[in-house]
């Protein structure tokens, strides 16, 4: 199996995994290198219509992401 895609920022490898199951279904988790917030996993490709949000997961961190946002902004 090969999968290649321009990612926005660096990935760690060494934590990073995918797993496959029945159907087809491939499940990719890509550990940032570091702590920001990606407007698009890939970079300069259109989003892959099968490509989705875990919503769930992006409400559940959603607190935290605004803080990291708001520590990221340069003052003006």
């Amino acid at each position: 199996m090969h999968l290649e895609l321009a990612l926005y920022a660096e990935i760690d490898p060494e934590m990073s995994f995918y797993s496959d199951s029945s159907g087809g279904r491939l499940t990719v988790n890509l550990k940032k290198k570091t702590i920001e917030v990606w407007p698009l996993p890939i970079s300069g490709q259109i989003k892959p219509t099968n490509m989705q949000i875990w919503w769930e997961m992006k409400e559940k961190h959603a607190a935290e992401m605004a803080l990291l946002e708001d520590s990221t902004k340069t003052p003006t």
